[in-house]
């Protein structure tokens, strides 16, 4: 089946991703100028994925349990 994943702000979302990353490193040769833009284009890139200001995202998976 289908879950929806609530994943906060899309503000702070983008900098746990990028800080759990490699690409973290990239980012942080970035001055203020391009972090800021770096986070308002993605924040107006996640606009249709907010319900009430928090990003959401449909996540298919399956869950299998076993007991021996």
């Amino acid at each position: 089946g289908e879950t929806m994943l609530e994943l906060g702000p899309p503000d702070a979302f983008l900098w746990s991703y990028v800080n759990s990353t490699p690409v973290a490193a990239a980012v942080a040769r970035l001055d203020a100028e391009g972090r800021a833009t770096l986070e308002r284009e993605y924040v107006q890139a996640c606009a249709p994925l907010l319900t009430d200001g928090v990003l959401q995202g449909r996540v298919r998976m399956t869950t299998v349990s076993a007991v021996k």
